[in-house]
């Protein structure tokens, strides 16, 4: 990520230096730095940009977590190691680390791992949508083919009165 995308990013979000650092999770130092070129910006730190940029996050909804157990977590979401790293753009070793208790967690990680169960929650929301749509469908459809099978009914009961009539007056 350039220079002047971090600028644009933080222009078009109407983002300070202190946002896009608590977003992110480092000091406002950083930020600076990246932006006159001193420092390179994180995987992770770009990863957490492009993701606030596409969904359009508000400062809130990446401020939800200072801790979590990420053996729970790779439990609830049937995760390995290495899916937890690809998920924080970090090296499978540091997330054993992490796991380890050898080395904190770092907030851009955390602030992932919580998009991450954003976006199960709602995928596993249009999931049950879907189910509940598709069972309305179903319902539709039965409902129409009885409608097309009483029409059909009835167009042949109009069919043998105009024959009774027919006989009747013959």
């Amino acid at each position: 990520m350039e220079i002047q995308e971090i600028k644009n990013f933080r222009k078009r979000h109407n983002l300070t230096q202190s946002d896009l650092a608590e977003i992110v999770g480092v000091k406002v130092s950083a930020v600076s730095k990246w932006e006159i070129g001193q420092r390179n910006i994180s995987n992770s730190a770009i990863k957490l940009i492009r993701i606030y940029d596409e969904n359009n996050f508000d400062n809130e909804d990446l401020r939800n977590k200072n801790q979590i157990d990420l053996k729970d977590f790779r439990n609830k979401y049937n995760l390995t190691q290495a899916d937890l790293a690809e998920i924080t753009s970090v090296k499978i070793g540091t997330v054993q680390s992490w796991e380890q208790g050898k080395r904190n967690i770092t907030k851009s990680a955390i602030k992932l791992i919580s998009i991450f169960e954003q976006n199960q929650e709602s995928s596993a929301q249009e999931k049950e949508n879907n189910g509940e749509l598709s069972y309305l469908e179903l319902k539709i459809d039965e409902i129409l083919n009885y409608q097309r099978s009483l029409l059909i009914e009835i167009k042949n009961l109009k069919i043998q009165l105009r024959e009774l009539k027919e006989k009747t007056i013959n």
